[in-house]
């Protein structure tokens, strides 16, 4: 019997009857296929909203502060904040509460912890100066079993619970100076054991002791993805593995957008000398004098001193000022506020790794020290390879005129753009 036959049945006789009464119950059919089609949508928002409540869980080193730690922070939080703004964002580091401070509004759904960072200083591996993987073994084993770290209970839940995918942001914190710093790369390794994803972007590895090399290939060879930002580091990571890859630094995310100042009437000589890793800063200080007095520098000639570092850079600010020159100080939290003090035509000394790649891809001229070796020399190295023209100005060596910046800066840094976030996209997807 068929639909009709059967609705005659259980209607009046009447054709008048029957056809009102056909019509409303199509209207109650289309009235409820709505509120079906309603529910269904609900449903899907709520999928929605319960996929997202998992996060990406970043690694980083921001709020001592040191001012290129800082920028690569925010320079990511930045990106995630208009890539993907409903996925919280959890970011692990030894000092949260001056990043929650210096990253405050940057990311809706920004939260910052300590969670690993506490796992490796808290145990008693570290606390016996012992070996990177013991430290390492003991971070692993307290997300795997959070009551053997049960203070952290809570934040490891979130580790173990809500993350979709880690990321390891770029920097030169992982190196074998600070073993805490490498035993968090345990946590990674916990999350490519259970099946979430894992990167790593423009990371410096160097210097590297032969144990500590095994372990961070070990860790790092499970990885879905990863960049670092110079050759020695690259050269740890099997060669024939494009997982692997050369880039850049990771500041570059964004393409320096919002980074620098929008001030014009700056210094036209910026010296940015640290205190830190050197063996003799008062031959480091004499040596920045002698530099200024071979390019004629006036001493009523007003010089900026730009400090990465509270209290690291600015003892170069003390020196200058009491031998007579004229020197303005460019805070730490100044560049954080205000942006990087760099304008096309200035002339720049600098120590340090950031100040001299952010201000050679403005088109500044510049020489560079290196207070040593195995750790700042590739730093340096790797901006020269990433376009500067800076020249290296040793002490002992003859002094040397500025060498310039990136040939083409704007291009550049699209281009440099692109390959970070390519670097990133095993993780959150290509974008442009």
């Amino acid at each position: 019997m068929d639909l009709m036959s059967k609705l005659k049945q259980v209607l009046p006789v009447s054709s008048r009857s029957f056809h009102s009464d056909i019509n409303q119950l199509k209207s109650d059919v289309d009235e409820m296929q709505g509120q079906l089609t309603h529910i269904q949508s609900v449903l899907e928002t709520v999928h929605h909203d319960v996929v997202h409540e998992s996060a990406y869980y970043l690694f980083a080193e921001p709020g001592y502060p040191n001012y290129g730690d800082e920028l690569i922070a925010r320079e990511w939080i930045k990106y995630l904040a208009e890539r993907c703004p409903t996925v919280p964002v959890y970011l692990d580091c030894a000092r949260p509460g001056p990043a929650a401070a210096i990253l405050e509004g940057l990311h809706p759904h920004l939260v910052v912890t300590d969670t690993v960072a506490r796992l490796s200083h808290e145990n008693t591996a570290a606390e016996n100066d012992e070996t990177t993987c013991s430290i390492a073994s003991h971070v692993y084993d307290a997300i795997d079993d959070e009551s053997q770290s049960a203070r952290y209970a809570a934040g490891i839940r979130l580790i173990r619970n809500k993350t979709r995918g880690a990321h390891i942001l770029g920097g030169g914190w992982l190196n074998s100076q600070w073993k805490e710093n490498l035993a968090r790369l345990a946590a990674v390794d916990w999350f490519r054991d259970n099946g979430i994803p894992a990167i790593g972007t423009g990371l410096g590895l160097v210097p590297l002791d032969e144990q500590d090399r095994d372990y961070v290939s070990k860790v790092l060879s499970k990885m879905n993805a990863l960049s670092c930002r110079d050759t020695s580091s690259r050269q740890l990571l099997p060669a024939d593995d494009n997982r692997f890859t050369l880039s850049v630094d990771d500041c570059f995310v964004n393409g320096l957008d919002g980074v620098y100042t929008s001030k014009t009437e700056l210094p036209q000589v910026m010296i940015c000398v640290q205190s830190d890793f050197v063996q003799d800063r008062d031959v480091l200080m004499k040596h920045v004098e002698a530099i200024l007095q071979h390019w004629q520098i006036p001493e009523n000639e007003e010089i900026g001193i730009v400090e990465c570092m509270p209290y690291g850079d600015n003892p170069i600010f003390y020196y200058l000022r009491d031998i007579g020159r004229k020197v303005t100080l460019f805070s730490t939290q100044s560049l954080l506020d205000e942006g990087f003090p760099a304008i096309p035509g200035q002339l720049w000394i600098s120590t340090r790794y950031h100040p001299h790649l952010l201000a050679a891809a403005r088109g500044c001229s510049g020489v560079f020290i290196s207070p040593d070796t195995a750790y700042y020399g590739v730093k340096h190295q790797a901006v020269l390879d990433m376009g500067s023209h800076w020249v290296n100005a040793a002490i002992g060596d003859p002094i040397p005129q500025a060498g310039n910046g990136f040939e083409h800066p704007d291009a550049m840094v699209r281009q440099y753009r692109d390959a970070v976030r390519a670097s990133a996209s095993a993780l959150y997807g290509l974008s442009r």
